[in-house]
C-alpha cells in the first residue's frame, strides 16, 4: 500500500443468499455490493453517492466488519504503521483497532441511549479504551468530555443533561463528539444530515470538514444527496446497483461528469434559477433493477438513453482515464455530458 493511503479497498463483495424459509436451502442471491474498489488517503475526505439501494450503508457496514464480505480485501494502515486485511482479521485482532475506526450514524434521535446522560454517551469510549488513550481516571474522562463538547459547539455544563434536552443538530453534535473520543483514524458517516433541517445540514457538515482537517481524519460520507458534497469532498464516488460508476475529483465530477447516471444526478439537483428550472431536464426512465437479478452487461443500461447493443451485453471496466479519474462507461469518449452539470 502506497505511503499516505489510509484504506485500501480492493473488489469488496458482499451477497446475501435468499432462502424461502429458515431451513431452507439459497434460492438465489441479493448482490448488494460487487467487486467495489477505491482508496482513501489519510486527512482526505471521499464521498460515497447514490439512490437509496445501491449499496453504500451495506459497504460501510462491511467494511467495519457488521457483515462478513463474500469477497474482497480492505487494507488498513493503523496508528502504530501496520497495515492490515479489515475483512480476514480475527475478532480477538480486530477488537483493539475499533477505536481508530468509528461512525456517524443517520438517525440523532435514535443512535443515543435515552437513558444515559451526555457525559456518559461521550466517555463510554474513553471508559472501554482509557488504557490506550492515556485517560485512565474518571476526573481525566470528565475533563476529556468538556473539551469535545467544546470542539463541537456545544457548552460543557450539556455534560449533565439526557439526549431529550437537544435538539437533532444538537444531537447529531453529541453523536461526533462521542466519534471523536476515541480517536479515530477512520470516520465512516452515514447520511449525518438526512435527519436534520437544512438550516442545520450546512452547520454539521462544515463541522464535520472542520474536525476532519484539524485531526487528519479519514472521512467516508455516504450520501443520497449532491448538494452537500460538493464543498466539503476531496473526491467523489458514484455507486448503481453495488458497483462504482464514476470516481473523480470532486470540482471535476460537477464540473464534467462522464458517465450518464452521474449527469442526471447532477440534472436531478433544484437550482434556484429560474432560467435553469425551466430547461429540458434528463430525465431516467424505470425503476432501479433488483439487486436480485441484475440485468446483464451495462447495470444501468435499461434506463440509460444512450445505450446500446454492447451495453446490453457486455460489462464495462472501470477504466482509467487520468490520475483520480475513473469511469464505467463504454462510451464515455463519445458523450458530451457538460452541459447537464453547469449552469
Amino acid at each position: 500500500m502506497r505511503p499516505g493511503i489510509l484504506l485500501d479497498v480492493r473488489n469488496l463483495t458482499k451477497h446475501f443468499p435468499v432462502r424461502a424459509g429458515p431451513f431452507q436451502r439459497p434460492s438465489g442471491k441479493v448482490q448488494a455490493v460487487t467487486g467495489v474498489s477505491f482508496h482513501l488517503s489519510e486527512g482526505e475526505s471521499l464521498s460515497l453517492v447514490g439512490e437509496s439501494g445501491c449499496g453504500k450503508t451495506t459497504l460501510a457496514r462491511t467494511l467495519l466488519r457488521g457483515y462478513e464480505a463474500t469477497a474482497g480485501s480492505a487494507w488498513f494502515r493503523t496508528g502504530e504503521g501496520e497495515v492490515v486485511d479489515l475483512l480476514t482479521l480475527s475478532r480477538r485482532r480486530l477488537k483493539p483497532l475499533r477505536r481508530q475506526m468509528q461512525m456517524v450514524f443517520q438517525d440523532p434521535y435514535s443512535s443515543l441511549n435515552p437513558r444515559m446522560t451526555v457525559q456518559q454517551i461521550i466517555g463510554e469510549p474513553l471508559r472501554i479504551h482509557g488504557e490506550e488513550l492515556g485517560i485512565a481516571t474518571r476526573e481525566a474522562r470528565r475533563e476529556r468530555v468538556r473539551e469535545l463538547l467544546l470542539q463541537v459547539g456545544l457548552r460543557p455544563e450539556a455534560a449533565r443533561c439526557y439526549p431529550h434536552a437537544f435538539s437533532g443538530g444538537e444531537r447529531q453534535r453529541i453523536g461526533i463528539a462521542r466519534t471523536l473520543a476515541a480517536r479515530p483514524r477512520l470516520v465512516v458517516a452515514d447520511e449525518p444530515v438526512s435527519a436534520l433541517d437544512v438550516s442545520v445540514q450546512a452547520q454539521i457538515l462544515n463541522l464535520l470538514l472542520e474536525l476532519q482537517q484539524r485531526h487528519r481524519i479519514g472521512t467516508l460520507l455516504l450520501t443520497h444527496n449532491l448538494m452537500v458534497v460538493r464543498h466539503v469532498s476531496d473526491r467523489v464516488a458514484v455507486m448503481y446497483l453495488g458497483r462504482i460508476m464514476e470516481t473523480a475529483p470532486a470540482e471535476t465530477l460537477f464540473t464534467s461528469p462522464g458517465h450518464p447516471y452521474t449527469a442526471a444526478l447532477l440534472d436531478a439537483i433544484p437550482r434556484p434559477d429560474p432560467r435553469v428550472r425551466n430547461r429540458s431536464r434528463i430525465k431516467l426512465s424505470g425503476e432501479v433493477p433488483s439487486p436480485r437479478n441484475p440485468p446483464s452487461g451495462c447495470p444501468f443500461h435499461p434506463r440509460c438513453v444512450h445505450a446500446r447493443d454492447r451495453c446490453r451485453t457486455e460489462l464495462p471496466e472501470l477504466e482509467h482515464i487520468v490520475p483520480g479519474r475513473q469511469v464505467r462507461c463504454h462510451l464515455w469518449r463519445e458523450l458530451d455530458l457538460k452541459g447537464a452539470a453547469t449552469d
